[in-house]
């Protein structure tokens, strides 16, 4: 398997959401990496790792934000159902950050 077939997965976790002035930061998180094949992107796969290496449920917000994407304007929702394959296969970097919150955006 070539470093193109995997895509680099940095997850971030129990953090929050502040909103300082007019700019968003995600303060007192963990985070952790993995390598994810690129035919294997999925909601239920980012939930799987997330399930097995966090105190994540179900019930938690996921959130996208691409590889040098600003976290004001760039981080999107991630829905069940959404998509997520065709959103990273769309990039050029082969990295992506999954912010995941339990306090709403």
């Amino acid at each position: 398997m070539s470093e193109f077939d995997v895509l680099e997965v940095r997850f971030h976790f129990n953090g929050e959401f502040v909103l300082d002035a007019s700019k968003m930061l995600y303060c007192n998180g963990d985070s952790r990496v993995s390598h994810i094949e690129k035919d294997k992107i999925s909601i239920p796969e980012f939930e799987g790792y997330l399930l097995d290496n966090t105190t994540f449920t179900r019930s938690d917000r996921m959130y996208r934000l691409p590889y040098n994407a600003d976290l004001n304007s760039g981080m999107k929702s991630l829905g069940r159902g959404a998509a997520a394959g065709q959103s990273s296969s769309s990039q050029k970097k082969t990295s992506t950050r999954l912010v995941h919150s339990k306090k709403k955006m």
